[in-house]
């Protein structure tokens, strides 16, 4: 969509968006994009609006549209200043209070302090949704570098360092780079570095996106204790060379018990065939107290754990895991972040 765009759409659908606000007069041109003069609810309240344009509504581009929109006004111009976009999240509504600003998107969400007039909408779907760039974030290698960088979540990277550390090439390092600068979750150095500036705000945006299903899993079903069948996997990957890590309950049993669990589960690299045969692990429809999760991206054993004799995945991906599971995963889940990733 491009800036013109937007404003034809504004200006076709302002009544049905906005039905609070009474379009009186409309202006394009200097000095911002759009001048708007409105009448407000009942009160019929007349107010000006300053607004600047943008094809997009991402956190860096809002902040720099109310720059823009400070310095008309610091010139002389007058109004309220506005940002007018196809959709702002709470991310950016958040931004958009930060620096001062309303702004009115295209889904019909607003929020406009006009001084002895608020005016909010909130809560409406994005109906402009451009998937690929920043779902890209939460997919396969692109997931890499977030696990690096919540991992370590003051660390300044060099861009260089951090697709060695995870095994991509510079230039998709910083693609992803200039994806995390412009939703305000990381900050790029004067040395062109990158750090995380909301880890809260990522962590909680992937989570939403992830599900431990990804991996494909074969479900078995083996006679004895938990602890002992756990035990058993643990050795056999040692004797073998395996790349393995537990995941879910038990990953959390050995990092921060919250409840009891009756279900193993584990990412592992190799055919599950010799493990079954040597444990006497079973398949089953349904029933199973074994998941053998064959990694979607070897990206899920980043930052693994060794506690005691088990290896375990990093608390991130742990947390990512337990979140989508069902029953009491989320609970265990939010216990493992306040009580170990937020300490």
């Amino acid at each position: 969509m491009r800036e013109q765009d937007v404003v034809d759409l504004l200006q076709q659908q302002f009544s049905s968006l906005f039905s609070s606000l009474t379009l009186l007069d409309w202006q394009t041109g200097p000095p911002a994009d759009l001048q708007l003069r409105v009448a407000v609810g009942q009160s019929r309240a007349e107010k000006h609006l300053l607004c600047e344009v943008k094809a997009r509504g991402e956190p860096r581009i809002l902040r720099e549209a109310a720059y823009q929109l400070q310095q008309y006004l610091t010139a002389g111009a007058t109004g309220h200043p506005v940002v007018v976009a196809p959709y702002v999240s709470d991310r950016g509504r958040q931004v958009c209070k930060e620096t001062g600003i309303g702004f009115l998107d295209l889904s019909g969400n607003a929020c406009l302090n006009l001084g002895d007039v608020y005016f909010e909408i909130e809560g409406r779907p994005n109906r402009y949704k451009v998937p690929r760039p920043l779902k890209r974030l939460f997919q396969g290698r692109s997931e890499r570098v977030l696990r690096a960088l919540l991992t370590d979540p003051h660390r300044m990277w060099t861009l260089r360092e951090l697709a060695a550390q995870v095994g991509i090439s510079l230039g998709y390092a910083s693609e992803i780079a200039r994806r995390l600068d412009e939703q305000e979750w990381a900050e790029r150095g004067q040395t062109g570095g990158l750090r995380l500036v909301a880890p809260t705000d990522l962590l909680d945006r992937w989570r939403d996106e992830y599900t431990y299903r990804r991996s494909p899993i074969t479900e078995l079903y083996g006679l004895g204790e938990v602890a002992d069948l756990e035990r058993a996997i643990a050795d056999y990957c040692r004797e073998q060379g395996t790349n393995y890590a537990f995941t879910l309950f038990s990953g959390a049993n050995l990092v921060a018990p919250f409840t009891r669990y009756r279900q193993i589960a584990f990412y592992f690299t190799d055919d599950p065939a010799a493990l079954q045969e040597r444990l006497g692990l079973k398949p089953v429809p349904s029933g199973a107290n074994v998941l053998v999760l064959r990694p979607y991206d070897v990206g899920v054993f980043y930052g693994a754990q060794q506690v005691h004799d088990r290896r375990v995945v990093s608390n991130i991906q742990l947390y990512l895991d337990l979140y989508s599971y069902k029953g009491r995963g989320r609970e265990q889940a939010e216990f493992l972040r306040e009580q170990v990733i937020a300490s």
